[in-house]
């Protein structure tokens, strides 16, 4: 946020940050070990943040998941 007084009898301007991601069909960020609401890029990396979407049963063994060969995976590069 950013306070001008000569401006305009006193103008604010506020300033906002988005970060968006792109993620493959049928994989879900689980927020597993994240610190705070908004994920870090090593948060992003940590692959324990990450899991195949399953059926969402309580108990793991009953989970049934989707073929992991069927899911498409490519990496963007930008100069962004």
């Amino acid at each position: 946020m950013s306070r001008d007084a000569a401006t305009n009898g006193g103008q604010d301007t506020l300033y906002t940050r988005q970060r968006k991601i792109y993620v493959p069909k049928w994989i879900s960020f689980t927020k597993a070990s994240m610190v705070s609401a908004s994920p870090t890029k090593a948060e992003l990396a940590d692959g324990s943040n990450w899991e195949v979407v399953n059926s969402g049963e309580s108990v793991v063994a009953n989970r049934s998941y989707v073929n992991h060969k069927g899911i498409p995976m490519l990496k963007i590069v930008t100069k962004g």
